[in-house]
């Protein structure tokens, strides 16, 4: 038997209850409502539901003009000796009145949801007279649903609406009716009703009845909570434009306005050619407002078509900022001009500077990159048809590429080591709304700095070579898909593919195809959780004089254009291109490094070069599971993911696949989400293992060379653990 005390058991038990206790704090006894002021604050907000539940919590709060704080208001309560000023808790006043119309709001909601009895109260709220709180507490009995009992489609004399059309739109007709009917035996809910009388009245539009009317009525049976629904269509004549009129243009030519209208007088009449009409003229970013409606006019066989227009600045200039912990401080500024010459063309001058200031962690000593760019763009939006535009951007950029070599004559001191000056050409042919086919020409002309070797191929220290080459790149990109918010997807598939050729033309010093891929896929689990994956894959093959990749001066050209994988973005846990084979060059003259044949080589960072080579093919995989963030409201949201991937040379290695695993907070901002993850390396060498300094690559180099075995090193377990700060979504 142990010697310790009988209550010494109890220790567990006491620290689970005052646990308890500082969550939830004592228990109030109810106290009148009456006793509510002005001072009193909505200390929580709860739902009961007494039969079923057909909503959650969150969307019946949606309804409410009520509001609660947070569920972590009750822990800041208690902790509120400790000064956390980013972390305090605001009021929410109650309001009696406002309460009994959030009653009201929620009956209306139910009903609009075909619970017409639906029975809410608000009895058993509860008040904490001592802190002036109130939690409120709903009772809601949803009752039986309004169920469809018949659907029928009718004309204004009674006979069914098929009459209406001749062969073949009555055939069109019936298979559109099929497809968009409610069901029998389903709920009847306000908005499938209205759903379906607004796409029968787009259906009849967009075949030419301008003027189409339908009217929806229900038969409501309370008794027996069944509905007859009853739509009355009146598509009025077929009609074809007779004249389109234009408003609000003041600098923008007429001809440049209908240029991008999908019809012209004599055209039958089609609702939908109205939207996409209306979309071309908003995409040329010269109008805030732009509308083409059918105003009130007699109904004939005739109509006339009104574009109204209302012009936005021709002329912008604006600034943004942003951080990267590899780019450090970054800074872009821009002058726009929307109407160039006429004819809506945009004009638009842009610097750039990625200037490394404020860089951190230890990738920063090795992946820290600048870049300084000017450009200029030049964009016809017109190219015989208002489907495809053409963009002409000349540009000049110089930058530190942590791939290359240090430039000792750079006269910046900030370690600039290649610069590049050329052009960028075009071709933007549009498929669907945000879906795209592009064909580009990049020509340039590049200069990077490498390291220079005598004739034995020995690297010469302190001597480094120019090596001006240039670019000739043909690229084919498409963005297809359909999402249901191509900014912030929730549901659907991006598909985006790549084709590149490089070499033939101008002199190109890079020559080779490449081919890459990407397919995103989202899928809503809930309301409010979120199954997102994207699979990568690509392969390059150098042709010609690019074949020999191990050749120094090759190896140099195609370090922008090989596979890499890991960072914040690709494989998370590992560092920004850290998955896959490094290359080292041993630098022996420098001081203290030994260069006798036969002996052992250093591990001194001084006396090698290592950098990461990727490959010639690359896979990888993500997963990630986006959720709320309990207690907190909706611009807050957590994420779990596993991430998978490799690079390669010659050949898929399957089993050389590096999986990383971890989750992490987002915060949506007006410019796009805060992303904080920490990834868990899952099946790391211990190479790996090492981190990402300027030894540990060394060290993984030598290891992975044969001239340090397993044994002599030295992983540490937290080096698993990486964390990724960023902007924006990882897909």
């Amino acid at each position: 038997m142990s010697g310790r005390p009988w209550w010494f058991s109890l220790g567990p038990w006491l620290v689970a209850a005052w646990l308890v206790g500082l969550f939830t704090g004592p228990a109030q006894a109810q106290a009148p409502l009456y006793l509510v002021n002005e001072e009193t604050t909505v200390r929580g907000i709860s739902f009961r539901f007494v039969d079923t539940r057909s909503f959650q919590p969150e969307v019946l709060e949606e309804q409410m003009a009520t509001l609660a704080p947070p569920a972590f208001a009750s822990l800041r309560r208690r902790l509120r000796w400790i000064p956390l000023p980013f972390f305090d808790v605001p009021a929410y006043p109650f309001s009696p009145v406002e309460l009994q119309r959030d009653v009201a709001r929620l009956r209306q909601f139910y009903a609009r949801n075909g619970y017409l009895d639906a029975d809410i109260t608000y009895a058993p709220s509860q008040l904490d007279t001592s802190s002036n709180t109130i939690r409120i507490l709903f009772a809601v009995r949803e009752g039986p649903p309004l169920i469809i009992q018949d659907v029928g489609f009718f004309a204004p004399d009674g006979a069914y609406a098929a009459s209406l059309f001749d062969e073949p739109l009555r055939a069109s007709w019936t298979r559109f009716r099929r497809r968009v009917t409610l069901r029998t035996g389903e709920r009847l809910t306000e908005a499938d009703r209205l759903r379906i009388r607004d796409e029968m009245v787009a259906w009849l539009r967009d075949r030419g009845f301008a003027f189409a009317t339908v009217r929806s009525e229900a038969d409501v049976d309370q008794a027996q909570n069944t509905a007859d629904l009853r739509y009355v269509v009146d598509p009025g004549p077929r009609a074809t434009i007779e004249r389109i009129s234009i408003e609000g243009n003041t600098s923008v030519n007429e001809r440049v306005v209908r240029r991008e209208l999908p019809f012209k007088t004599g055209d039958r009449f089609s609702g939908r050619d109205l939207s996409v009409g209306q979309r071309e003229l908003l995409q040329l970013n010269l109008f805030r407002v732009a509308l083409a409606e059918v105003p009130e006019q007699p109904m004939d066989s005739t109509v006339d078509v009104r574009i109204r227009l209302s012009e936005g600045q021709l002329r912008s200039l604006g600034a943004e900022t942003g951080y990267a912990n590899l780019e450090g401080l970054r800074l872009v500024g821009q002058w726009n001009h929307r109407n160039f010459a006429g004819g809506a063309r945009n004009f638009s001058v842009i610097l750039t500077a990625n200037t490394g200031l404020l860089a951190f962690g230890d990738d920063s000593d090795q992946f820290l990159t600048r870049l300084f760019r000017s450009e200029v763009s030049l964009r016809q939006p017109y190219v015989f048809t208002s489907k495809l535009g053409v963009v002409v951007a000349p540009f000049a950029q110089t930058s530190l590429n942590p791939l290359f070599e240090d430039n000792p004559d750079d006269p910046t001191g900030l370690g600039l080591n290649a610069s590049e000056y050329g052009v960028t050409t075009r071709l933007i042919t549009e498929v669907l709304p945000f879906r795209s086919v592009t064909f580009q020409h990049l020509f340039s002309r590049v200069q990077v700095t490498t390291l220079r070797e005598d004739t034995s191929g020995i690297v010469v220290d302190g001597e480094v070579n120019r090596d001006p080459f240039n670019r000739s790149i043909f690229s084919l990109s498409a963005n297809l898909g359909r999402v249901d918010d191509f900014f912030q997807p929730t549901q659907g598939v991006l598909v985006r593919p790549l084709v590149e050729a490089a070499g033939g033309v101008l002199g190109s010093g890079v020559e080779y195809y490449k081919v890459r891929t990407e397919a995103i896929g989202y899928l809503p689990l809930t309301p409010r959780i979120n199954l997102s994956a994207r699979l990568v894959g690509g392969r390059l093959w150098p042709i010609r004089t690019s074949r020999d990749q191990t050749d120094l001066s090759v190896e140099n050209r195609f370090d922008d254009i090989r596979f890499y994988a890991g960072g914040s973005n690709d494989i998370r846990g590992y560092n920004l291109r850290s998955i896959g084979p490094l290359q080292g060059r041993f630098l022996p003259s420098n001081d203290g490094c030994e260069a006798e044949s036969g002996s052992e080589p250093t591990l001194d960072t001084d006396c090698w070069n290592v950098e990461p080579v990727g490959g010639l093919g690359k896979v990888a995989a993500n997963v990630e599971v986006r959720l709320p963030f309990p207690g907190l409201d909706a611009v807050w949201g957590t994420a779990v993911f596993v991430d998978a991937g490799t690079v390669w040379e010659d050949q898929l290695d399957l089993p050389d696949l590096r999986v990383g695993v971890g989750g992490g907070i987002r915060y949506e901002t007006p410019v796009g989400f805060v992303r904080l993850d920490v990834g868990y390396k899952l099946n790391a060498t211990r190479a790996e293992r090492l981190g990402a300094s300027e030894q540990a690559v060394v060290e993984r180099f030598f290891a992975q060379e044969g001239l340090l075995s397993a044994d002599d090193l030295d992983p540490r377990f937290f080096r698993r653990f990486n964390l990724h700060f960023s902007i924006g979504q990882a897909f």
